[in-house]
């Protein structure tokens, strides 16, 4: 099992692995000359990749990670991604994957082209550019035309993929900042990460205090703290929403 076996694992068995991911993508399309692999736990594998696939080329698309956990969440991802169901351990998820892609790069010896989420809809056509060059392909305008493929597409993405390049999400996070106000009783920092300056980690009156100076705000209370909470609340009146 992995990673264990990588020390034992030969030639001739990489061979053999890379040999079955292409006849699986055969069975899938017989007559493709370039496939693009986009499963989101890539990046786990990136090591393996190198040994399998060493003419290949990683494309690692970055985005604030603020707008990228945000947009996960939003998506209600089942499956094997039951981090995504919860905002501190997406926060959590996705510092483990940036320090992980930083070992990739380290180490692996395919090139791994970092392609900026806001740059590229900012300029579309330079992005585009960069990346098919990148490819080791010949440009053609139709890349720009994207929308306009009629191709089945059964991804979360479907309906973004109909329509131009926009910069509509580009910040998106900040159409929830004031709701994100204070922690109380967490003291690892992922959710700072996650949701901006404008959380605050706390004790249970400074969740209190919090409520009072924004009405709109949201409290995250641990369970061991809700009764100094309560308490600090003074009569407050707050609507709870649940128990996490």
């Amino acid at each position: 099992p992995a990673p264990a076996a990588i020390e034992r694992i030969t030639g001739g068995d990489l061979a053999k692995l890379a040999q079955g991911y292409l006849d699986t993508l055969s069975r899938l399309s017989h007559d493709a000359q370039r496939v693009t692999d986009k499963m989101p736990h890539n990046f786990m594998a990136l090591g393996y990749i190198d040994l399998l696939f060493p003419d290949c080329r990683i494309v690692h698309c970055v985005r604030d990670p603020r707008d990228t956990c945000l947009s996960i969440w939003f998506r209600q991802m089942t499956g094997n991604h039951p981090y995504t169901a919860d905002l501190d351990a997406l926060a959590d998820y996705y510092r483990q994957y940036s320090v992980l892609m930083a070992h990739w790069k380290s180490v692996i010896r395919v090139p791994v082209l970092d392609v900026g989420y806001e740059s590229l809809v900012a300029d579309i056509e330079r992005g585009a550019r960069e990346l098919v060059a990148f490819c080791g392909l010949d440009w053609s305008d139709e890349c720009l035309r994207f929308y306009e493929n009629a191709r089945v597409v059964t991804t979360p993405t479907y309906n973004d993929v109909r329509e131009p390049v926009h910069g509509r999400s580009v910040g998106r996070w900040r159409h929830y900042e004031r709701h994100l106000a204070a922690l109380a009783g967490f003291a690892e920092p992922s959710s700072v990460f996650m949701l901006g300056t404008n959380t605050r980690l706390g004790e249970a009156d400074g969740a209190a205090a919090a409520l009072r100076e924004e009405p709109c705000a949201v409290a995250v209370v641990d369970r061991r703290e809700m009764d100094s909470f309560t308490k600090a609340l003074d009569g407050l009146p707050v609507t709870r929403h649940g128990t996490i």
